[in-house]
């Protein structure tokens, strides 16, 4: 899931930012692909003050997790007269699926084929 070093990330925040050592470091990502000696590079500036003011001034933006949650939802089963009831009396407690889903329940066919609400 991790994907390392975010070198475009940190070249991103880099560019953006107004330090005298940006051009500098921004040459190095240019120049060296491997991380171990961009690193090491960059470390050499100004004897390591320049990498900690990055270390200070940037990871912070760069560290990300990703997290999965999985969860089940157990709703009460209710009868279909008890959840139109449920619905009719309390339907602040009532999710908008449960709402709905009684709406057929609601309705009665009368013998003159007409369509009759209940409430």
């Amino acid at each position: 899931m991790g994907g390392g070093e975010d070198w475009d990330g940190l070249k991103r925040l880099i560019s953006g930012a107004d330090k005298k050592y940006g051009s500098r470091v921004l040459a190095i990502f240019q120049l060296t692909d491997d991380p171990d000696s961009r690193r090491k590079q960059i470390k050499a500036i100004d004897n390591g003050a320049v990498y900690k003011d990055i270390e200070k001034s940037f990871f912070s933006r760069l560290r990300r997790m990703e997290l999965t949650v999985e969860t089940e939802v157990q709703q009460p089963v209710f009868t279909d007269s008890q959840l139109l009831e449920a619905v009719y009396t309390h339907p602040e407690k009532k999710s908008h699926y449960q709402i709905l889903s009684v709406w057929p329940l609601s309705i009665v066919r009368v013998p003159n084929n007409t369509v009759k609400y209940m409430r």
